[in-house]
């Protein structure tokens, strides 16, 4: 649910910046750093969340299993 939540702020933040009112070099530096170093982290971030969510998942299936034997 958080990896959810967290690509959506992700998705409209860079929205908002690749958008936003402003030219010149330094925005061009920031969109660039932005786009090639804070998003590509930030979506690393969720798709480690939604691998760790699915192995969390996955060891609760098998401890339930193991439970009912």
């Amino acid at each position: 649910t958080e990896a959810g939540e967290i690509r959506s702020m992700l998705q409209a933040l860079s929205q908002q910046i690749g958008s936003a009112p402003w030219a010149g070099v330094d925005r061009n530096r920031f969109v660039d750093e932005w786009n090639g170093n804070h998003a590509r982290a930030l979506g690393q971030v969720v798709d480690d969340l939604q691998t760790a969510a699915a192995q969390a998942r996955r060891y609760a299936d098998q401890q339930e299993w193991a439970s009912r034997t």
